[in-house]
């Protein structure tokens, strides 16, 4: 991790050289030029990797070592100018030593004694400094020892022990299920068979044999989607609650609602999953099952309707799977043959394009050496993807492979480490990261970016923003198969994905090389043992679910109060060694359930990062005001914020939710010291409101108060007037809300200022106990313009008539569009011809429309349509299907003749030839 550390300190001195900083001016030539020797530092950690012997990997661990001691001073430093409780420690002890002179009074003077005691604190401040010079000499000295190295071996030797270049080749799109044909077709039989018995069929096989990718591929065959009912997919685990996979059964069935949520008991909450899958045929998922007891845990709410409901469970356990469907139920998943493997392995590599001839007879070592486990195959298929396509390059692959599984064939952790070791430096910290989250978690990449940056994992780009180089990490993670895309929009390439996973398998090993290398350590039942042993130097502690206030890390947390250690003349005699210690933790991540120790607050004073998802606060933590070295920051919370909040100087996420986001308070209003907040990138709450005033603030200028915000939502229309928005320039994403009340939809107008707008979305809030129907029209100026540079666009009940969806249709970047509750009324839409020409997904949720007449001119590029309780629409355009580029139609909770003419398009394209087009039709 030291091309990390390196990165890290580089941005953390960035930040204290930056004009609006005055902390240590004094010393600016001396970070400005350790600055540029860290410059130096990283590009030899890039170049090198991991290929320069022992020599460079000791050299690369002493690199980090010194890194992570001079940041720690650094922000230890930062952080006593800028708390008043470090203030307040230094003057007592200057007045203490002040009372000690006072008995000398008869020899010094008591000018003599102030000045004495005045020394002693800018002493004790300067202290700091004489660590740092310390430690920024070993800099020096180890910038000395890479230029002797350079000398020695040659950098172009580095470089050529390098991999030459990025792949030629990126993988499809489509999945490469090569090896599983056989058990797909025999699973598909076993579905679809006569019996009308509620069956249970257990696939069983060790992790990354391809369980779960089995799974998926039969729950989304359109023959099983249309033969049963009613479907759902559900993740089991080793740690698993009961209530929370009941709660998930009914979500995937589309039965959530709030009142489960909060005010349902057990018992309700599995009877109502009982009564929606009486009746009907169903098929339910239950993937990665772990013990008999989770099978009974919920067996019992499965009833036999005798009209063919089928259970399928994946599990890496023979023996529950034969408890839970007999022995003659199981389907066992074998490892892949040698000619399967290569034909694995090609198509991952090559996709549709033929293998060299050269590269044949290595290809087939490197696959035959993963021993048949696809998931080894998928993850070596990336690495070869990102090497150059010479035989001296893939024998390299191989010799490796040959030396790990030579030790230990039984070791999948370690073909999966070959993966790790060849990634480059940029990419090993953002990889080891995804060990923060828990097992089978669905990871917001949106989220997972927002992290990176404020840990600082990042190369800055002179031409990019931080989240687009973050993206193309990404990117790469995806491409060499060790991130899952779980959800993704119909965009090509992957600036798409929306959400993404980990497989176990790899998340155990970044666990693994994450405590290795000190970078992260991961506290869940079998973690918190050795949590206590040197807890003062772990850097990012994740904090997983069950862990509850008992358990000895909330116990370890009493030890790490901030203390002046000795007394003050023994401070004095140890030349001001010992200052204010602090815990060296950085990033706390924290899904658990139970409520938050103030002390996690108060004592983890150089936190960047402060996680908590799901503990409930109802006042704000004032504790944290005090952490001045966060950059993210998110809970659940919708209280009132201090104006104090102003004291995060470095803060760049800011992130406040209700847990239950229906049943919010009224809205309540920002404070004013946002705007004080330059450094601000995300600002996300629910139904707030931004305050218009930010020219009484000191220091007030015109047009960019908060120039580096790119996404902000939830606030009330109302406050987007022209001189808030001449504000935040650079907005990319926005979300406002308003009452069906207000005037709101007159400032809507003022938002065609946002030039670099991508993302807007628009929500009025109606009476509760109204339908949306029955309200009155809602009041859209005629004249309703957005932002030209518009991306996707969301509009939830604001009432339009279709008429106007020209103001939408003209935009000319618009390639997302989605209407919600009501969005647009009427019975009737005809499109304008020559709108929507970059339109590739439509969502129409919740709408009167009768007549839609449009055809495949009005959307030329149209991807994916999905049309949802839409009751009273009659069809969907013939013409539709003739948009060459439409690959999905959704359609739910929609009318029988909406249906029928779905249908009526599918099979109008088969008989035409067009196999790419998917019609799914779920509840009627």
């Amino acid at each position: 991790m030291a091309y990390a550390a390196v990165v890290s300190l580089s941005q953390t001195l960035d930040n204290i050289l930056h004009p609006d900083r005055h902390l240590i001016l004094h010393h600016k030539k001396r970070f400005e030029s350790l600055r540029e020797k860290l410059s130096f530092l990283q590009q030899f950690l890039d170049k090198s990797g991991q290929k320069g012997g022992e020599e460079s990997v000791n050299l690369a661990t002493k690199i980090r070592d010194t890194s992570y001691r001079l940041e720690d001073i650094i922000e230890e430093t930062v952080y006593n100018f800028n708390t008043a409780s470090a203030f307040r420690i230094l003057d007592l002890a200057v007045n203490s030593y002040a009372k000690l002179l006072s008995a000398l009074q008869v020899m010094l003077p008591s000018s003599r004694v102030f000045d004495f005691g005045m020394e002693i604190r800018d002493r004790m401040f300067n202290w700091s400094y004489f660590r740092l010079e310390k430690l920024i000499r070993e800099i020096d000295s180890i910038v000395e020892e890479v230029k002797e190295i350079g000398e020695r071996c040659g950098v172009e030797e580095i470089r050529e022990s390098l991999p030459a270049g990025p792949s030629r080749h990126n993988f499809s799109e489509k999945s490469v299920t090569v090896g599983l044909d056989g058990d797909f077709l025999t699973i598909m039989d076993r579905l679809t068979g006569s019996s009308s018995k509620l069956e249970v069929i257990p696939i069983v096989g060790m992790g990354g044999i391809g369980k779960t990718t089995l799974a998926q591929n039969v729950y989304t065959d359109p023959l099983i989607v249309n033969r049963f009912d009613a479907r759902a997919w559900i993740t089991v685990s080793q740690d698993y609650n009961v209530r929370d996979v009941l709660i998930r059964l009914l979500d995937s069935l589309g039965k959530l609602n709030d009142k489960v949520l909060i005010g349902e008991g057990d018992h309700h909450v599995a009877e109502l999953l009982y009564k929606t899958l009486s009746g009907r045929r169903y098929l339910i998922v239950m993937d990665d099952l772990w013990s008999n007891d989770a099978w009974d845990d919920f067996r019992r709410f499965f009833p036999d309707n005798q009209n063919g409901s089928r259970v399928v469970l994946t599990t890496r356990l023979e023996s529950v799977a034969t408890y839970a469907g007999g022995f003659s139920s199981l389907h066992n998943m074998r490892l892949l043959g040698c000619h399967k493997s290569w034909e694995l392995l090609r198509a991952k590599v090559f996709g549709e394009e033929c293998c060299p001839p050269q590269l044949e007879r290595v290809g087939k070592e490197i696959a035959h050496d993963c021993h048949g486990l696809p998931l080894a195959i998928v993850v070596i298929a990336g690495l070869l993807s990102k090497v150059n396509r010479t035989p001296d390059e893939w024998k390299n692959v191989a010799e490796n492979l040959h030396s790990i599984v030579a030790k230990d064939a039984d070791t999948i952790l370690e073909i999966l480490n070959l993966s790790y070791d060849h990634l480059p430096q940029h990419l090993k910290a953002c990889f080891l990261y995804m060990g923060v989250f828990p097992e089978d978690c669905k990871i917001s990449v949106s989220k997972i970016i927002k992290l990176w940056v404020a840990e600082g994992f990042l190369k800055q780009s002179r031409t990019k923003t931080v989240e687009e180089v973050a993206e193309e990490y990404l990117s790469e993670l995806v491409e060499r198969s060790l991130v899952l895309v779980l959800h993704k929009r119909h965009e090509k390439g992957h600036g798409g994905i929306k959400v993404i996973g980990i497989h176990d398998l790899l998340r155990d090993l970044c666990i693994r090389e994450a405590r290795k290398e000190k970078f992260l350590h991961v506290i869940d039942k079998c973690g918190v043992d050795g949590f206590r042993e040197g807890m003062y130097f772990k850097r990012r502690i994740s904090i997983c679910p069950n862990i509850s206030s008992d358990d000895p890390f909330f116990k370890c947390i009493s030890i790490l109060p901030i203390v002046l250690a000795g007394s003050l003349l023994e401070t004095c005699k140890q030349g001001f060694t010992a200052g204010i210690t602090v815990s060296l933790v950085r990033s706390i991540s924290y899904t658990g359930g139970q409520p938050i120790p103030s002390s996690l607050y108060s004592d983890f004073k150089l936190l960047r990062v402060l996680d908590i998802t799901q503990a409930v606060l109802f006042e704000f933590p004032m504790e944290i005001i005090e952490l001045v070295n966060l950059r993210y920051l998110a809970f659940p919370y919708h209280g009132e914020i201090p104006e104090s909040i102003s004291k995060l100087w470095n803060l760049q996420t800011l992130i406040f939710f209700p847990l239950f986001k229906t049943f919010a308070p009224c809205p309540r209003p920002l404070p004013l010291a946002i705007w004080s907040m330059p450094r601000l990138r995300h600002l996300k709450f629910h139904v707030w409101y931004l305050s218009e005033f930010p020219c009484l603030l000191p220091g007030w200028k015109t047009n960019g108060f908060l120039e580096n915000l790119q996404s902000l939502s939830e606030i009330n229309a109302s406050f987007c007037t022209k001189d808030v928005l001449q504000e935040v320039p650079n907005l990319k994403k926005l979300g406002i809300w308003m009452e069906t009340w207000d005037f709101a939809p007159f400032y809507v107008n003022n938002l065609v200022c946002l030039n670099q707008l991508e993302v807007l979305k628009c929500s009025v809030r109606s009476f509760p106990t109204h339908e949306a129907f029955l309200l009155p029209d809602y009041g859209f100026p005629p004249n309703l313009a957005f932002p030209i540079g518009l991306k996707e666009l969301t509009l939830r009940g604001c009432k339009i008539p279709w008429k106007d969806m020209t103001m939408v249709g003209s935009l000319p970047n618009l390639e997302r569009l989605k209407l919600r509750d009501y969005a647009f009324i009427g019975p009737e839409w005809e499109p304008t011809e020559g709108e929507f020409g970059r339109l590739n997904f439509l969502l129409i949720d919740g709408s009167d429309l009768v007549h839609w007449r449009g055809d495949s001119t009005h959307f030329p590029v149209l991807r994916h349509l999905i049309v949802e309780n839409c009751w009273k629409l009659e069809s969907i355009p013939s013409d539709i299907g003739e948009i060459s580029t439409l690959q999905i139609i959704d359609l739910d909770m929609s009318s029988p003749s909406a249906v029928t003419s779905a249908k009526q398009i599918l099979e109008e394209q088969r008989d035409f030839g067009n196999d790419n087009l998917r019609v799914n039709i779920y509840s009627v």
